[in-house]
């Protein structure tokens, strides 16, 4: 049975013409069929109590607060077997991106945006040697928060993210801010892909910020 939405296998020449239209950017709503995107929404929640500030996008957020966030460990067979390292997703992915193979790299992650709660505007730094895709997909948004984003020739858009949807983006392209809320939470999985091995800069900085989140949940 296919997780992903049937009609989306079907409109992937045009995703893929938005993805390159819009800078190596795509949103795509009612991503998954309603079976599997609730029973990934059931496990999520087991996360929220969880949560921490990410201090890593202190320099990011301005007057913004930072969202919060924990590691989502690869003993979850919902989460991280099942949908980060599901076979029909990365095919999905690999499509758009139009990659021959990608990895994942042990870093998935659940975020809440809270009131307050934002980003700047920013591009993706890569964790390897670029390129590095992050696939995020939105849980639960019961807020007036958006996503802007640059587009190939600088114009600026709007998103406002639903539940159910995926935005795949490629580090270090196109420019986005997260405006913050002022009611509600907004919830998402944070997956990144890459075809190289090589790892950049923040790699090890990352790790042991994710080995931090995992010894505090202890």
């Amino acid at each position: 049975m296919s997780m992903i939405n049937a009609q989306h296998w079907n409109q992937l020449p045009k995703l893929l013409n938005q993805f390159s239209t819009n800078h190596d950017l795509v949103y795509i709503e009612a991503f998954f069929e309603e079976e599997s995107f609730h029973e990934i929404l059931a496990q999520s929640r087991l996360y929220r109590k969880e949560v921490e500030p990410d201090i890593r996008l202190t320099n990011l957020t301005s007057s913004m607060k930072p969202a919060e966030l924990t590691y989502i460990p690869p003993s979850d067979e919902i989460l991280f077997g099942g949908l980060y390292e599901s076979k029909e997703l990365k095919e999905f992915i690999q499509c758009i991106v139009n990659r021959p193979k990608l990895l994942t790299f042990n870093c998935q992650r659940y975020v809440v945006y809270r009131p307050g709660q934002g980003l700047d505007w920013h591009k993706d730094v890569p964790t390897y040697i670029d390129p590095e895709y992050s696939a995020i997909l939105t849980l639960e948004n019961e807020t007036d928060s958006s996503f802007k984003f640059r587009d190939a020739s600088r114009q600026v858009h709007t998103i406002h993210t639903r539940s159910n949807s995926l935005l795949l983006l490629k580090a270090f392209r196109a420019s986005h801010k997260v405006i913050p809320c002022t009611y509600g939470s907004r919830t998402a999985i944070i997956m990144e892909y890459t075809p190289t091995k090589s790892k950049g800069p923040l790699f090890y900085p990352n790790i042991f910020f994710y080995r931090f989140l995992k010894l505090f949940r202890k």
